[in-house]
């Protein structure tokens, strides 16, 4: 899977139930594409350090730590508007 993803291509992985799977790459356009969406459609994404993302973040730091608390202790999805 590793290989698959350094070379460019899209994985799809198993999800908990009741989604069946999701479609990972390093590219967003990949993602898309796979799925039939316009390239430069957005995407959801990953990550795995909270901190890394949170100045890339529209929000107020009251909102930023209700979005932290959610994605981090409930591990839920949250859109939310970026610079």
């Amino acid at each position: 899977m590793a290989e698959a993803l350094r070379a460019g291509d899209a994985v799809a992985l198993p999800l908990p139930s009741p989604l069946p799977y999701g479609v990972v790459a390093m590219n967003p356009a990949t993602v898309n594409r796979v799925k039939g969406r316009p390239e430069g459609q957005p995407v959801g994404v990953a990550v795995g350090d909270f901190g890394k993302i949170a100045a890339f973040l529209r929000v107020t730091r009251e909102t930023l730590g209700l979005v932290e608390w959610l994605c981090v202790t409930r591990r839920l999805n949250v859109f939310v508007p970026r610079f």
